[in-house]
C-alpha cells in the first residue's frame, strides 16, 4: 500500500516572524518523525509548486510529497493515528483542506538478504 501526503508549506515560510517559522516547522519535522516511527520510514519527494484556482485567482504553493509504503494490515492498525498526524498537519500548516492519496494496489516487497 503507498500512502502519499501533500505537505503545502506556503503559509509557514511566509510566516515573518522567525522564531513562530521555525517552531513551525520544527512541529512539521515532529509529524514526520513519527510517521517514520509509524511505518518504519518516509521518501520526501523534493519541493514542488503547486497551482490552483480560487475564484478566479491563481495561487502558487510549496509543496512537498511524503510517501510511506506499508502493507494493508500495518495500514489497518494505524489508521487512527494515521488520522491524527494529518489533522496536524493540516492544522499546522493552515490549509482549507489535507490531501492524502491512497493505492491500495502498491504492494511493497522489501528484500532484507543478499540475492
Amino acid at each position: 500500500m503507498q500512502i502519499n501526503i501533500y505537505v503545502t508549506k506556503t503559509e509557514l515560510l511566509k510566516e515573518l516572524n522567525r522564531y513562530t517559522r521555525d517552531k513551525s516547522l520544527k512541529i512539521l519535522e515532529d509529524c514526520k518523525t513519527d510517521l517514520i516511527k509509524l511505518y518504519g520510514g518516509l521518501s520526501v519527494h523534493p519541493t514542488f509548486k503547486g497551482h490552483w484556482l480560487d475564484n478566479g485567482i491563481l495561487y502558487t504553493d510549496i509543496n512537498e510529497i511524503w510517501e510511506i509504503l506499508t502493507d494493508k494490515a500495518t495500514y489497518e492498525a494505524t489508521t487512527k493515528q494515521l488520522n491524527q498526524i494529518v489533522l496536524s498537519i493540516k492544522t499546522l500548516t493552515k490549509q482549507k483542506a489535507q490531501l492524502i492519496t491512497l493505492n491500495p494496489s502498491v504492494e511493497p516487497i522489501f528484500l532484507t538478504e543478499t540475492l
